[in-house]
């Protein structure tokens, strides 16, 4: 038997704030997927942390970050405030573009086992079915159309048209025929894990070098916009000292400089992403010290390749 699938392919669902689903995950990825693919190469930050936890710590910051929107919308006037608001759909893009790349370059299944339990699931629920056909309960001539045991594509799909005729009808058939709804429910998830095994069999490499690109686009529009709010926080809550609870940094165990270290700068606006690269300020000539013969051997201003 092959081992059970998880419900998601997406694993920071279960570690995020509650009432985050699949599918906002799934719907933020398609909302700025435009957007993701424009983001240029030379722009791309290092992925250096811990994707779900970073996204993680986000969704559950951007709260307390709202309570300050009015701050920022009234003391950083230059500060573009669309930034925060969408940085929880940013978030959730970055996600859900990792979940897709961790799903494309983990192993895939083995295709013999799940067919091999798929055809045996195919072979029961025809005889199921075939027997509530005979009592006129649902559609028999639907079974003509199945494609047979024969090819692992056929095997699948099969399985997933007998489980449909039997959910379409379950309100007729549940209480003349030996499955449960769980069996139901088990035959489709293999039938789209062997969909989904086979897909990847097909598309190899290139799949897993097409999501590490999506999913480095995404992580960097997500983590630049995190950083500006971060900034923004940072400036305006400088006398607080609570920046880092508002907004913690992205890295595990890593936090904003104290207050008593250095005077925080306002954040400026991003600059133009082709902008021009100022040019270096010329360099200030150096007046060369003489040394002095009288000083002791390793003091300041002794040569020390003079002799004694």
């Amino acid at each position: 038997m092959s081992s059970s699938a998880p419900t998601s392919i997406n694993p920071i669902i279960a570690a995020s704030p509650p009432g985050v689903t699949e599918t906002q995950f799934v719907d933020a990825f398609e909302l700025t997927r435009d957007e993701i693919a424009q983001v240029p190469a030379h722009t791309f930050i290092q992925i250096s942390m811990d994707i779900p936890a970073a996204v993680i710590t986000a969704l559950g910051s951007i709260p307390n970050m709202q309570k300050h929107r009015p701050q920022i919308v009234r003391e950083l006037p230059a500060f573009d405030i669309s930034t925060l608001d969408r940085l929880e759909t940013f978030a959730l893009a970055a996600g859900q573009a990792h979940a897709r790349h961790a799903l494309a370059s983990a192993p895939p299944e083995d295709v013999a086992e799940l067919v091999e339990e798929l055809t045996d699931l195919r072979e029961l629920l025809v005889l199921d079915v075939s027997a509530l056909a005979k009592r006129k309960l649902l559609d028999g001539d639907r079974l003509k159309k199945l494609n047979g045991p024969q090819g692992y594509k056929n095997v699948g799909f099969d399985v997933i048209s007998l489980c449909a005729m039997l959910r379409e009808n379950w309100n007729t058939v549940s209480g003349r025929t030996g499955l449960q709804m769980t069996e139901i429910q088990h035959a489709e998830g293999l039938a789209k894990r062997l969909a989904k095994a086979l897909g990847a069999r097909e598309q190899g490499p290139n799949e897993r070098i097409e999501t590490a690109e999506t999913r480095q686009k995404a992580f960097t529009l997500f983590f630049r916009a995190y950083e500006q709010v971060r900034r923004a926080i940072t400036y305006l809550r400088w006398d607080e000292d609570d920046a880092d609870r508002i907004a913690p940094s992205l890295y595990a165990g890593r936090g904003s400089r104290k207050k008593s270290e250095v005077e925080p700068e306002p954040p400026a606006p991003e600059a133009p992403q082709n902008a021009p690269a100022p040019s270096p300020s010329p360099a200030t000539p150096v007046t060369p010290m003489a040394a002095d013969p009288n000083a002791a051997p390793g003091m300041p201003f002794n040569d020390p390749f003079g002799r004694r």
